[in-house]
């Protein structure tokens, strides 16, 4: 272990606690009461400790209209992982003429290489003609989703009902 954040008051998805988180190589490791006399120690009493914060809606390089944000995949997810956030969902908006899968693939490669956490892309419709949504399909599957447009952010065993490329 690298580095035990600790006496921290921890708030999951699922519980709130005073605890410890620990890191290594980068990666939480262990929530709990985490020991390990090698390891860096901050002290957290009296803060509060997200670990993992998956922000499901941001606007990163996003333009509208005539407006463009000022951050990049770069600036963005370096802000969110400062923020505590390991992982981002961000808009692929569908231009005038493109399929939301082309939407998505564009907004894959402003992405990748550029990005420092996790992140995902979802489809903005703007045009739902045939042409443009046939090829997408429902899933309800209890797998993670796995397309060459986005990386899975759920946790297995979660029901999730999504449209997929």
């Amino acid at each position: 272990m690298d580095l035990i954040i600790r006496n921290g008051w921890i708030v999951t998805a699922h519980d709130e606690f005073a605890g410890d988180v620990g890191i290594a190589d980068g990666k939480i490791v262990s929530i709990g009461h985490v020991r390990d006399e090698r390891a860096r120690v901050l002290d957290a009493a009296g803060k509060l400790v997200l670990p993992g914060v998956i922000d499901m809606h941001t606007h990163i390089d996003h333009w509208g209209g005539s407006a463009k944000t000022d951050d990049d995949f770069f600036s963005g997810t370096r802000a969110a992982a400062f923020g505590g956030v390991t992982t981002v969902i961000d808009f692929a908006i569908q231009r005038p003429g493109e399929t939301a899968e082309a939407a998505l693939r564009r907004r894959r490669s402003e992405a990748d290489g550029k990005v420092c956490i996790d992140y995902s892309l979802h489809a903005h419709v703007t045009g739902a003609d045939e042409r443009r949504c046939g090829a997408f399909r429902i899933s309800s599957s209890t797998e993670p989703l796995r397309s060459k447009c986005s990386r899975p952010t759920r946790k297995p065993g979660s029901r999730l009902k999504t449209m997929t490329a």
